[in-house]
């Protein structure tokens, strides 16, 4: 296991810095950014989803450099280890091919802080056609209380979302083989630090007969590592009533999200959707749309615009006649300078005014991450 960082310490405000000083708040912290908690799993049975919402097992480990994950115990959980935010991913396929259209999906539960969360739900999907569906679920999700496997801490719960009724066998291959991601992007900081530490912008180090100051080592050093422990992170969601209208795409409309569960760096703005990339770097972004059904059919898209430009759509789900809803999701990786801004798109052609959905756990949000420069 990685050695967990030491905490930052205040550096001594003369001009020189003791080595033991540079070993807690350096060394360890570093090492711990080499080596940040990540879990990748896949599922290895050839079993089904019961009807409603279910976990499932993850029992082939690619990768738990933390050992949060068991394939023999709580194999359908990821146990907390080290504190923070994760970025959580899960894929199921369903071999659901009859003509009646079912709801499908994949999700998260379990323990934030020690009390419950979820039903987190993905973009919840109906299907009635002879075609096999993958259903995907992408959540940030807070963990602070660690423990061992099975214990009483924190815990990330993988989910089936199956509302057909019945069993529906879970496809295992190449194209739909289940899989999902745990990974942890930041620390718990919900308020941002003042003055805000920058993406690495490092000076040259002095020449002699100059002399490397605190001043300097707290620019270089120490900032830089405490900028990397808690990057930049949003997840913004939408609710209350709010409806789309019917468009011709690539028309889109710039999606309500009005409330946030982290934004590190305040960088989203509640009233118009919009949020302001505070440093430069790569950025992951990531959406999904839930509506209530509609009685005709048409298509969802989902997209994201960077300052003015143009949309880049990145999710699209066909759908016929229905009487259950759903929604759609999609992802991007975006390069943006400090104060690029990022709004999420919505569009839809079924002919009538959508309504978002405001069922427990199917809402519409957003999850932005700095992966790097």
């Amino acid at each position: 296991m990685v050695t967990q960082p030491a905490p930052p310490v205040t550096w001594h405000s003369g001009n020189f810095v003791r080595s033991e000083v540079l070993r807690a708040d350096v060394s360890r912290n570093v090492a711990f950014m080499t080596g940040r908690p990540l879990f990748y799993g896949a599922y290895n049975a050839a079993g089904s989803a019961g009807t409603g919402t279910h976990g499932i097992n993850m029992g082939i480990e690619f990768y738990d450099n933390w050992n949060g994950h068991s394939p023999t115990t709580s194999a359908s959980g990821y146990f907390c280890q080290m504190p923070g935010w994760y970025l959580c991913k899960l894929l199921i396929g369903y071999n659901y091919t009859s003509a009646t259209n079912e709801e499908f999906g994949a999700g998260f539960n379990g323990l934030s802080g020690g009390s419950s969360f979820g039903f987190n739900y993905g973009a919840l999907q109906s299907n009635g056609s002879t075609i096999p569906l993958a259903s995907q679920c992408t959540d940030l999700i807070l963990q602070t209380v660690t423990g061992p496997i099975g214990g009483s801490g924190d815990f990330i719960q993988f989910l089936t979302v199956n509302n057909s009724g019945g069993s529906v066998g879970i496809i295992q291959n190449t194209a739909f083989f289940p899989y999902t991601t745990v990974r942890w992007v930041a620390a718990d900081v919900t308020v941002p630090p003042s003055p805000l530490p920058g993406a690495p912008a490092l000076a040259a180090w002095p020449v002699p007969p100059s002399f490397v100051t605190s001043s300097f080592l707290n620019t270089n050093i120490r900032d830089t590592a405490e900028f990397l422990l808690s990057p930049p992170i949003l997840r913004a969601f939408q609710s209350g009533s709010h409806t789309l209208a019917a468009q011709t795409f690539p028309a889109g409309t710039a999606v309500p999200l009005n409330n946030v569960t982290v934004d590190n760096y305040s960088g989203f703005n509640t009233g118009t959707g919009v949020y302001t990339a505070p440093v430069a770097g790569n950025y992951f972004v990531h959406g999904q749309l839930n509506f209530n059904a509609i009685a005709s059919g048409g298509n969802y898209g989902l997209g994201f615009q960077v300052n003015s430009g143009t949309i880049q759509w990145c999710g699209h789900w066909g759908r016929t006649a229905e009487t259950l809803g759903g929604g759609v999701d999609g992802q991007v990786r975006l390069r943006l300078n400090a104060n690029d801004t990022v709004t999420m798109y919505a569009t839809q052609s079924t002919l009538s005014t959508a309504t978002y959905s405001v069922a427990s756990g199917a809402t519409t949000r957003m999850i932005i991450v700095w992966e790097g420069l």
